[in-house]
């Protein structure tokens, strides 16, 4: 325990293995930590791992801590933290700001917001049905769909960007140079799903890649960004290939990705995992959503680009008992297979922890189902689309989770019926999340004049 921490009357700490706690720490009354467990999923083993509490945190009154638990630099916690979960911030603090700022780094979101990814793009008059030109026909009607259709709530909470992450002020457009906004950080951190694949209507945006007209000092690095397939297409090769020399540290979210990138640049990039990795389960922004009439057990149904398997699988959930709440598609082009729902962000993640089952198509679908512990199936997009299940089908791998995906060798009936040693999962997540911290250090003290060395 280091300096000015101090123990309230009836914290009980299960000193199985070490339980290391930082300075100026405080622990209620009635905390319980615990760093032991036994696997259930085998031959009931004890496991012990140690549980980490650092400086300036506050975990209050009646608190439970499971092994292998991370309580982060000046949080606040008022909730149980699970098993490996790692918890920091104070409760209104989203998470992907809060592991950068319990690095010691003051976070800001530059407020990029380009016009393609809902509207228009590059429109092309001289050949009208292009693919481009449908594309952006197609964004521009569910735009006015979704406008008109939605409900207030939904399209008032549609300000997650500013509300919870604090993007605000100018909103940068494509084509615009960020030279000056660049310049005001020691840091700059690109990443995203999918944000190195060119959309059709617009093709390759060089902010994406930190590219400014002038130089910065600032550190440029990517973290996990998606190329979203396991290819690139080749009329895009030259405009990456000068791009990637631009950032000092390389790194993406799949495999396939590490194999693009050394093709393109001949360097080897690291692989991290998705920011949602590094995150607990998202309860201190999570939101309630109100239904009309009542929902007892349900499946959360999050699928995007296609209906392949959606309506067999949706059937045999309604079949099982389970109410299928279909998340709201603005892109939606075939019929629903439940209730629509028109959830915020928050309430997305409100109704997928609720959930029973989880029954979905994305990637984001897969991942929250694993922070959050839930039982899912995987409905791997087919035909042209195949690619994208690249980053997908490398996390299921990495988590000993691929029986989770319904083929024909794997109906969904296996998957529903099927159990997740989550013990497991949860100790390969955790290394997972060690390699993203890693990076992260790492780049953060090169941005600070250091040395590579943690």
């Amino acid at each position: 325990m280091g300096d000015y921490s101090a123990l309230a009357d009836g914290v009980d700490c299960y000193t199985m293995v070490e339980i290391n706690i930082g300075s100026y720490v405080i622990i209620n009354q009635r905390v319980f930590i615990c760093t032991g467990n036994h696997d259930v999923a085998k031959s009931i083993p004890l496991v012990t791992v140690s549980v980490r509490i650092d400086d300036y945190a506050w975990v209050c009154a009646e608190v439970f801590i499971e092994e292998g638990a991370v309580v982060g630099v000046r949080s606040v916690f008022t909730k149980n933290v699970g098993s490996y979960e790692v918890v920091a911030g104070n409760p209104e603090k989203f998470i992907k700001q809060r592991v950068l700022e319990s690095r010691g780094c003051q976070v800001e979101f530059s407020n990029y917001h380009p016009g393609y990814i809902e509207k228009k793009g590059g429109e092309s008059f001289r050949n009208p049905v292009s693919k481009a030109n449908l594309k952006i026909g197609c964004l521009i009607f569910s735009d006015f769909i979704n406008r008109v259709f939605s409900s207030r709530e939904y399209l008032e909470g549609m300000d997650f960007r500013e509300d919870t992450l604090g993007v605000s002020g100018w909103s940068y457009k494509e084509g615009e140079d960020l030279s000056d906004v660049f310049s005001k950080f020691d840091l700059l951190i690109c990443g995203n799903d999918q944000v190195w694949n060119p959309p059709v209507q617009y093709g390759v945006d060089s902010v994406c890649f930190l590219s400014s007209n002038r130089k910065v000092s600032a550190r440029k690095i990517s973290y996990a960004p998606g190329f979203g397939s396991d290819s690139l297409h080749p009329k895009y090769h030259e405009h990456v290939k000068g791009f990637l020399p631009q950032l000092d540290a390389l790194s993406v979210r799949e495999e396939s990705g590490v194999q693009i990138v050394q093709d393109l640049s001949g360097q080897v990039p690291v692989v991290v995992r998705d920011p949602t990795t590094l995150s607990g389960d998202f309860e201190s922004i999570r939101k309630s959503l109100k239904f009309n009439g009542k929902v007892e057990k349900y499946c959360f149904l999050y699928n995007l680009r296609t209906n392949d398997g959606v309506k067999e699988s949706s059937k045999f959930m309604h079949d099982s008992g389970l109410e299928v709440l279909e998340v709201h598609n603005p892109h939606r082009r075939w019929r629903s297979s439940g209730r629509i729902v028109y959830p915020t962000l928050e309430q997305w993640l409100y109704l997928h922890n609720h959930s029973d089952f989880v029954l979905t198509n994305s990637f984001h679908g897969v991942t929250l189902s694993i922070v959050n512990k839930k039982p899912f199936a995987y409905l791997p997009l087919e035909g042209v689309k195949s690619k994208m299940n690249a980053q997908t089908f490398n996390l299921l791998r990495l988590c000993g989770l691929e029986d989770h995906i319904v083929n024909s060798r794997n109906s969904i009936a296996d998957v529903f019926n099927s159990d997740i040693d989550w013990l497991s999962v949860s100790l390969k997540q955790n290394f997972l999340r060690d390699a993203g911290r890693k990076f992260l250090d790492q780049q953060i003290c090169l941005s600070r004049g250091g040395d590579d060395r943690i």
